[in-house]
Parts: C-alpha cells; sequence; structure tokens
C-alpha cells in the first residue's frame, strides 16, 4: 500500500519557506540555476583604458553561501598598423568589482616578426572563474577589454561583424 501526500506550500514555523537545507537535503556543490546571456554587437575600445565589451548577464543567488560559475566565450580583434607586436588586457567584472584578469595591458598577446606591417587578430577568448559573492541581491557580471597600446592604430574590438559571443553564470550550492 502507498500514501501520496499533496500540499500546496511548505513554511517554517517562522512563516518563512525551507530551503534544501532546512528540509534535510544535501545538496552542497549541486547546480541551482543557470542563466546566460549573449551579445552579437560590435564595440571597439581605442583607449588604453577598460572599456565594456557588451556582454553581460544577471543572476540572483539564493543563498549568500553559494558560488557563481561564470563561463565566458567572448570574440575579440587585436588590431595594429605598422607595428607587429599587439596585445589586449581583457577582465570580468562582478558589477563594479574586478574578479578576474586584467592582470597586464596585454594579458592576450600576439608578436609577428615580420618587417613594419599592419596585422590584425581574431579570436575567442574563454575563461572560467568560481565567484564567492556572499549575497542573495541580483547581481550582473560583464567583460570589458583594452588595447595594450594605442599607437599604429592600435585598438581592442569585440563581436566584431556580427559574431555573437556568451557569458554563462550557474549558481553552485555552498
Amino acid at each position: 500500500m502507498s500514501s501520496i501526500i499533496k500540499v500546496d506550500q511548505i513554511q517554517l514555523a517562522n512563516g518563512s519557506t525551507p530551503t534544501a537545507g532546512d528540509l534535510g537535503l544535501n545538496v552542497t556543490g549541486g547546480v541551482l540555476q543557470v542563466v546566460q546571456g549573449s551579445t552579437s554587437t560590435s564595440s571597439s575600445n581605442t583607449t588604453t583604458s577598460f572599456a565594456d565589451t557588451g556582454l553581460s548577464a544577471s543572476i540572483t543567488p539564493s543563498s549568500t553561501s553559494s558560488k557563481i560559475l561564470v563561463i565566458v566565450d567572448q570574440h575579440a580583434i587585436m588590431e595594429r598598423r605598422g607595428d607587429v607586436n599587439i596585445g589586449m588586457g581583457y577582465r570580468i567584472l562582478r558589477d563594479s568589482t574586478v574578479v578576474a584578469g586584467g592582470e597586464t595591458n596585454s594579458e592576450l598577446y600576439f608578436s609577428y616578426a615580420y618587417g613594419n606591417t599592419s596585422i590584425d587578430v581574431y579570436q575567442r577568448h574563454n575563461r572560467v572563474y568560481l565567484d564567492s559573492p556572499s549575497t542573495t541581491s541580483a547581481i550582473t557580471y560583464k567583460t570589458q577589454g583594452r588595447p595594450d597600446q594605442t599607437a599604429n592604430g592600435g585598438k581592442a574590438g569585440f563581436n566584431i561583424g556580427g559574431i555573437t559571443s556568451y557569458i554563462t553564470l550557474m549558481e553552485i550550492a555552498g
């Protein structure tokens, strides 16, 4: 013989909604939610200051102990005219806080020793970062980039020609 219990809602004694832990479920390390953002809007930066690439996504963690796994697949181009060494800095931010990358102006770098020539380097830059935001408020993750220098037409470009970039956020139970 089997029994079925049906309820509309389970509440704690104080009226709040129970968490998995309150119900005796061990979900540490489990994926609680997944959010993905994308953009195919072209942007470029011709200054040595970091600028937004247009790629972002927002997530609201369900617990302050949750971690957010950030997975970025960013289309980028580095350009220079008349000088063959080019580089680009690239970073991930949580709201206005840098959480990964951007350590140097030339974090992504390409050197081509063949005289005084022009060069464009197109690439997909991938980065994975596990963040511990310690909040249950909505947070936004985004990417920024900059060229290593602006001499000779140096610039950093993103999603050029309508190529789509993606950012995936996964809430991991803590």
